[in-house]
């Protein structure tokens, strides 16, 4: 090895020399610290704490779930740069997992005292419920964060989750300057508590879904069919479906979002989890995994495993999947060919790839690796998979965890067992209801809104696609009967909520959306009152104009199509809530807080 120049001055003794000598090759060893130790999404857990110091971080807590504290770094630039604004105070209460609503003095009706605001906060979910200490670190932290003249309402809603012989529970608090009391209901059903007529569906209660319209046969995991969701109001409005193939589909996908474009990402049923494969293959396992594929080498064979994948044409995306060498230590790729002798395999998307030197290799503990890779990818679909040429080195292995994902980063790995049953480790998994914008739909038995000329519906849904029109919700089987009422979005990418009175209709329509939206859509109506609103993730859009006179109808609920037959729905209900009153401004706020929390949305 030759030495680097000194730089001591001649006097030095031969010790200091040495050790001069020593330090210098530091530099040597090769540290990617921008793509994995100082990423907070992929980094070793116990780097976050030196990574919360260095960025000044008021307060950590190793209790926090894995997520939060990775989201509390990664958060942390952008909350310290807009201290003292709205924005920053969502960047603290999103960081913590929750979702938030927050309304400022001059935003409520009427006008609150100068420099103060109203928050409504969610947390929880599938996290279990979190303790006071976690609450009020909260609260600490948005105190650190807002403008230091303002002061603030806190009001905790409920987020709770109950499977199959498992109940959830949670308690609502109201901080008013900190100061806490307790109100009576914890959840949407403090919206019914008086009498009030309506229905309330929640699709992340699993025991309100059954995969039979008679409610004999449970849904017990995503990628069943639902023939009935009960109604939580207590009305006995429960939404069925007794055609098998008009029956939609239950579905659960982390709070964050999905990321992850393939599905099927291991290999529970051994090789058949390659559709596409040859070679020297067989089944294996892999500790946190659900199977994986051992890949032989005999110096003549070539040998791949591919699963299939869309991903969108003329972007740059990340392909990952998770190996362990049979022989302990890291997979190396040394040679430009994909067939070289450097190399140990080689990852193909679609018909392409990149130089196998360019791949990252990310340690994750316990033998196992992560290799990724990122390109340009200009034609949509395909195969994604690992091939072992018979030039590559002679080392075996197994592999499983494969995601590919948009972006130019290997973010946390998503397990999707099929499209409807995607998770992530320590992150919170929402729950809804798939419909195929072909024939999917649920019904209600009658539902009589007649003693009342008022209406209010929240929903958390996600559309996928722009169609000329689509219905998800509809009271009636036509608009042209007196008392009905519609939600539906359109062609011009927009939410439109429609109302009929004996005389004449009204609609109000949102902002514009993208073909693909996810958001918190509400809708209020008082045929007296003249007025048809209706409200996207918390911006509202309100008709004044002459609303004619009458009461709403008699009719069913119909979820997902019109009159169980036209104008389909392609997309996602996550939760449901219709209810026979004009919600007054805070049952507004909680009814969207709550939902934000059910679709994963924050505003």
């Amino acid at each position: 090895m030759t030495n680097k120049r000194s730089l001591l001055p001649p006097t030095s003794t031969a010790q200091e020399l040495a050790a001069e000598q020593a330090m210098s090759r530091i530099a040597d060893i090769p540290i990617d610290l921008n793509a994995t130790l100082w990423n907070p999404m992929i980094c070793p857990p116990y780097q976050l704490p030196f990574m919360g110091w260095g960025l000044s971080i008021d307060a950590w807590d190793e209790n926090w779930p894995l997520a939060v504290r990775r989201q509390r770094v990664a958060s942390a630039l952008d909350i310290q740069r807009r201290k003292g604004t709205v924005k920053a105070v969502r960047d603290v209460v999103s960081s913590f997992g929750g979702s938030m609503v927050l309304r400022e003095w001059w935003q409520t009706s009427p006008r609150g005292a100068p420099y103060t605001f109203d928050i409504i906060i969610t947390v929880g979910g599938s996290f279990g419920a979190m303790p006071a200490s976690y609450i009020d670190e909260i609260i600490a932290e948005v105190a650190r964060t807002k403008p230091v003249r303002s002061h603030f309402t806190f009001t905790q809603a409920l987020t709770a989750r109950a499977d199959i012989g498992v109940y959830a529970a949670a308690r609502a608090s109201i901080y008013r300057r900190l100061a806490c009391t307790v109100p009576a209901a914890v959840g949407p059903d403090r919206l019914f508590q008086n009498g009030e007529n309506g229905a309330w569906y929640d699709p992340s209660d699993l025991s309100t879904l059954f995969q039979d319209a008679e409610g004999t046969i449970p849904v017990t995991e995503a990628g069943q069919v639902v023939g009935l969701m009960r109604d939580k109001s207590g009305r006995g409005n429960h939404a069925m479906q007794s055609a098998a193939a008009s029956k939609p589909i239950y579905g659960i996908e982390p709070a964050t979002g999905v990321r992850n474009l393939l599905t099927n990402t291991e290999f529970p049923n051994g090789l058949n989890g390659a559709p596409s494969r040859a070679g020297l293959l067989s089944p294996s396992v892999m500790d946190g995994f659900d199977g994986a594929i051992a890949f032989g080498y005999d110096g003549a064979t070539g040998t791949y495993a591919y699963k299939f994948g869309t991903i969108p044409i003329d972007a740059t995306y990340t392909f990952s999947v998770f190996v362990r060498m049979d022989d302990g230590l890291a997979p190396v790729f040394s040679s430009v060919s994909p067939a070289g002798p450097g190399n140990d395999f080689y990852l193909v998307a679609r018909t392409t790839g990149t130089s196998p030197t360019t791949y990252a290799v990310t340690p994750m503990g316990d033998g196992t690796y992560r290799v990724s890779c990122t390109l340009a990818l200009t034609t949509g679909g395909g195969n994604f998979g690992v091939v072992k040429y018979a030039g590559n080195t002679p080392r075996t292995f197994k592999v499983t965890g494969y995601q590919a994902e948009l972006g130019a980063v290997a973010t946390p790995y998503q397990r999707a067992k099929t499209k409807y049953d995607v998770a992530e480790a320590g992150v919170p998994s929402n729950s809804y209801v798939a419909f195929d914008g072909v024939d999917d739909a649920l019904v209600t038995n009658v539902v009589d809104f007649t003693t009342t000329d008022k209406v209010s519906i929240f929903s958390g849904i996600r559309k996928l696609a722009n169609e000329n029109t689509a219905i998800y919700l509809e009271f009636g089987s036509n608009f042209n009967n007196p008392g009905s009422f519609y939600i539906a979005t359109s062609l011009s990418t927009r939410y439109s909520f429609n109302s009929r009175s004996n005389d004449m209709g009204t609609a109000a329509a949102a902002n514009v959306v993208g073909p693909v939206d996810t958001s918190v859509i509400a809708a209020l109506a008082s045929i007296s009152g003249d007025v048809a609103t209706i409200r996207r993730n918390g911006q509202a859009v309100t008709s004044t104009n002459d609303k004619g006179t009458g009461n709403f109808g008699s009719y069913a609920l119909n979820i997902g199509r019109r009159a169980n037959g036209t104008i389909p729905f392609l997309g996602n209900l996550y939760g449901l809530i219709i209810l026979d009153q004009f919600a007054s401004e805070p049952d507004v706020a909680f009814a969207e807080a709550w939902m934000a929390t059910k679709t994963g949305v924050s505003f």
